[in-house]
């Protein structure tokens, strides 16, 4: 039976909610290109600029994308791994 060590979990699972907070994935970058690019008015322009730049930031400084990044809930069930 393979051991899984419970520190390892902790460290993996912190970085993908981490990567997750501050990394958009490439498809969704991608829409808001699109997106940016469709858009007619100025001031919608103007608001896929700030989000991109601050999608750029995040990636960078390693911040949070959005303040309001909600609640991570996790089930997990060891399934004959002993703790």
């Amino acid at each position: 039976m393979k051991s899984i060590r419970l520190d390892e979990i902790r460290e993996r699972v912190k970085r993908l909610v981490q990567e997750a907070n501050f990394v958009l994935p490439a498809d969704v970058s991608a829409r808001l290109e699109t997106m940016a690019a469709a858009e007619k008015s100025e001031a919608g322009r103007e608001v896929f600029r700030e989000i991109r730049e601050n999608a750029a930031i995040a990636r960078e400084e390693k911040l949070g994308l959005c303040q309001d990044r909600g609640l991570a809930v996790f089930f997990v069930e060891p399934g004959g791994v002993e703790l």
